[in-house]
Order: structure tokens, then C-alpha cells, then sequence
């Protein structure tokens, strides 16, 4: 209120000084771009100024440069929107006076500046740099800088009064862009805004495809291949680097380079893989950058099982397939027999008792299948000797029921070799056989042997050329 009393004294001395009534001309209170059209906003306090006609809006090329341009007349009582296309292609400096009849007009004295919003977009850094002047005709508190949208405009971030540039990481070729900045008056009041024009740009280059890891199948001991889709049909001037890691979110690593697609708009890439690794691809542009600047939207998974047998059971873990979301399912392979279905846990025991019989290899081998909504990813097989699990019974009943007729040893695989033979306590060869199908029924001499305690021995030769034997006491009991 002081300064505005300053300034009405001022007008009067002026007035008397030229000899001759003068108009008061208004207070400005700030001027802004609307963001929506290339329409200027101004904003002032009323001229005390009796029965006058209205206000002249001038232009200055520098707000401390008397003399203008008249660009708009309003007879508005305190703000007004017009049409004025110069604030797209530089900043305008604005000052008012007041218009009654012959009176000379006096200019205001702080004139205000818009906000004027320039952009410089680097390819190969990938970033869009913001740089705006200064708003004049009040203190500035921030900046705040906008994605333009109808209606709904999104802030990217704020800078203090005094920083005028801002840098915007990534973006997409053939995307529209649309920004602007807007000023914040520094008071202990409800702050005046003052927006900048607004930019428009669209970065020309070529169409970034959309890359999708589709899996990672294991073909043979620990070889891989790992299939990833492009969408849309992508132009020859990309380079593709692979990149893995064994942590599905770090330290990935560029270990081959694709510069084209096959007819099915995808690459496929083999490799060789000992633990669970996770591969990605990112592109670039051919002959421009030499950074990234863009990465597959998920990860492919090589799964490698671990496995470890525990004497009755053979425990299976893996790692989760990473890229299709939570709903993966997995079925379990074992000797090529799918032995679980459909199960979302990443572990399994598989009881040993459940080879007894089958007639396997002494060398099991696991694989998983791990399903999305439109994939299938194969693991690594892994494998683990089974040798040493043999079930050799305490005794058995001949005459009994159906259970525990017959003494026989259980392998959870099959020899090379084997032989069973029986003694009685007396040291006479009882029974004897080189059929693994084949046990003792309990006779001697076609006859039922005595019950009692007799000693057996058991010889067998695994697939690796090991010869296993074993002996040992059995019951014979008659129920």
C-alpha cells in the first residue's frame, strides 16, 4: 500500500510538472501464457483514474525501454484474454496505460515478461532438454514444469527461481511431446502463475520395436535357447545386444550382438548356461549412438534344477521363471515321465521308495516345464546316482498273506549284473538266482524250509563298471 501511494504521489508531481492532466495507468499483476492457445492472460489492479475508457496494452522489446507497440485495447475492468501468436517464438514484455479522451497517458512502471520455453532433444543421450527465461515483474519462488494434457497436465518436477533448465530422461521416437513451465510468485500470500508457451515436438527416428522375451528352453546338457518376439516389424537400422546375468534385476552383460531378424520377427540366441540365468535384449541405433535405449519388457529364465538325494528321498529345487507374471505353473519330468502336474511351488521330493522296482538306470534325471499363458521354457536336466539306494527286507512270511511274500532286494534301478544267494544256518545253499525279477519263495528241495534266521549274499554291478556287494541276515516266518 506504501509503494502504490509512492507511485499515485509520483503521477501527481509528473502531472503538474507537464503542466497538464495525465491518466493513472493500472498496477500489473501478472501476465501468462494459456497453454491451450497462443492467447496471452493479463491481470491488473484498477486505475484510480475517474470515468476513463479503458486500457491501451503495449509491448516492450525490454521491460525497461519506454516506448512500444499498442497491441490490444480492452475496456475489461480487471483482466482480459487475447489472441497474440508472437509469444510462441519469443518472450513478450507488457505494460499498460490508461485511455480517457485527450488526457496523455502514462505507462505503467513494472512492466512483466512471460515465461518463453525453448527444447533441445539429443538422440543418442536419449533426454530432452528444458530451457525457459526468467519471468520479470515479480520474485520468483519456482518453476514448475508440465506434461501438457487437456485438461489434466502431469508435473514432471520443480526447480528454484533461479534454475531455468531441466533435463527429461528417455523417450520414444515418432511420440508426440507437448511441455510447458509456469512461474510461481515468491509471497506470503495466495501466489500469482504465470505460464510459459507451450512446445510441441515429435522426435522423428525410427520406430522403436517392442521386444518380448518369450523363453528359454535347454536342448541338450547345459545348452540353451532363448527366443525373443519384436513387434511391430522392425526396420534394419537397429542393432540388438543380448545381455545376461545370474540376478534377474543386476549385472547384466552384453555376450552377443544381433544386427537383424528372422522372417518370424524375432532372434533367437543359443547359449550355455550352469545356474539359473536370466537374458534380456536392449537395441540401439546403427551408425548414431552408442548407448541403449531400450529393453525387452521382461526377462527370459533359464532354469538349472538343483538336486540332491538324502537316502529316501531325491529333493528338486528351482528358481521361479521370471517374466509371465505370478501365474506360472510347472510340470516335473522324471526319465521323460511327467510325474507332477500343474504345481506352482518351486520344489518337489520324489521318495526313492517310489523307484524301488521300475526297472530304472542307476542315474535319475529331472527336468521342469515351466508354463505361461502362451509359453512353454524348458529347464536344464539335471541327474543324480541312485546306485547305492537299494531296500533289502528283514524277512519275510511264505505262508502268510499276500504282503511280504517273497524275499527279494528292491533297486531303485536296474544292474548290469546281479545274484542272490541264500544259505541255512547248516551253510547249505538254499536258493540262488541272477534274475532281478526273481525271489525266494520260502521252499528248499520242493519242500517249505525250517523258520529261522538264514544269511544271504547279494552281488551287483552298476552301469559304471562297480561291483556292489552286500549280505546280511533274513528271518523266514511262519504266521
Amino acid at each position: 500500500m506504501k509503494h502504490l501511494i509512492l507511485i499515485l504521489f509520483g503521477f501527481a508531481c509528473l502531472s503538474e510538472l507537464l503542466g497538464q492532466e495525465i491518466t493513472i495507468p493500472p498496477a500489473i499483476e501478472y501476465v501468462s501464457v494459456v497453454p491451450d492457445s497462443n492467447s496471452v492472460f493479463i491481470q491488473w489492479t484498477p486505475s484510480s483514474t475517474i470515468n476513463f475508457k479503458g486500457y491501451n496494452i503495449y509491448e516492450y522489446d525490454s521491460p525497461y525501454i519506454s516506448g512500444g507497440d499498442t497491441i490490444f485495447f480492452t475496456d475489461s475492468l480487471r483482466n482480459v484474454l487475447f489472441k497474440y501468436d508472437t509469444v510462441t517464438i519469443r518472450a513478450v514484455t507488457l505494460a499498460m496505460s490508461t485511455v480517457k479522451g485527450t488526457l496523455r497517458e502514462v505507462l505503467s512502471i513494472l512492466n512483466h515478461r512471460t515465461v518463453f520455453l525453448t527444447t533441445a532433444v539429443d538422440s543418442c543421450a536419449h533426454t530432452i532438454t528444458l530451457t525457459w527465461t526468467k519471468y520479470i515483474g515479480w520474485d520468483v519462488e519456482k518453476y514448475e514444469i508440465y506434461v501438457y494434457k487437456p485438461n489434466n497436465s502431469l508435473s514432471l518436477g520443480v526447480n528454484t527461481g533461479s534454475d531455468t533448465t531441466f533435463v527429461i530422461e528417455n523417450f520414444e521416437f515418432g511420440q508426440p511431446y507437448s511441455y510447458y513451465v509456469a512461474a510461481f510468485q515468491k509471497t506470503n500470500n495466495q501466489p500469482f502463475i504465470s505460464n510459459s508457451n507451450r512446445v510441441d515436438i515429435n522426435i522423428s527416428g525410427p520406430l522403436a520395436p517392442t521386444i518380448t522375451a518369450d523363453n528359454a528352453n535347454f536342448t541338450s546338457n547345459n545348452k540353451v535357447e532363448v527366443q525373443f518376439s519384436l513387434t511391430p516389424t522392425p526396420v534394419n537400422n537397429f542393432i540388438y545386444h543380448v545381455t545376461k546375468s545370474v540376478y534377474p534385476d543386476s549385472g547384466f552383460q552384453v555376450f552377443t550382438e544381433k544386427s537383424s531378424v528372422n522372417s518370424y520377427q524375432s532372434i533367437t540366441i543359443s547359449d550355455t548356461a550352469f545356474a539359473t540365468t536370466y537374458y534380456r535384449i536392449e537395441w540401439l541405433l546403427k551408425n548414431d549412438c552408442e548407448k541403449g535405449v531400450n529393453l525387452t519388457n521382461n526377462v527370459a529364465t533359464a532354469i538349472v534344477p538343483k538336486i540332491e538325494n538324502n537316502d529316501k528321498f531325491i529333493n528338486l529345487q528351482w528358481d521361479k521363471y521370471l517374466g509371465w507374471g505370478d501365474n506360472v505353473q510347472y510340470n516335473i519330468f522324471r526319465n521323460g515321465s511327467k510325474i507332477e502336474s500343474e504345481i506352482s511351488g518351486t520344489t518337489i521330493s520324489d521318495p526313492i521308495s517310489d523307484l524301488m522296482g521300475k526297472n530304472m538306470p542307476d542315474e535319475v534325471c529331472y527336468y521342469i516345464e515351466a508354463k505361461g499363458v502362451n509359453s512353454v521354457s524348458k529347464s536344464a536336466t539335471v541327474c543324480i546316482n541312485v546306485e547305492n539306494s537299494i531296500f533289502i527286507p528283514e524277512g519275510f512270511t511264505p505262508n502268510g498273506n499276500d504282503v511280504n511274500r517273497v524275499f527279494k532286494p528292491w533297486f531303485a534301478f536296474t544292474p548290469i549284473s546281479y545274484s542272490l544267494v541264500i544259505f541255512n544256518r547248516f551253510g547249505f545253499k538254499v536258493f540262488e538266482t541272477k534274475n532281478i525279477d526273481n525271489g525266494w519263495e520260502g521252499n528248499y528241495n520242493g519242500k517249505p524250509a525250517l523258520d529261522g534266521v538264514y544269511v544271504y549274499f547279494i552281488t551287483f554291478k552298476t552301469s559304471s563298471g562297480k561291483t556292489v556287494e552286500k549280505s546280511g541276515n533274513l528271518s523266514l516266518i511262519y504266521l
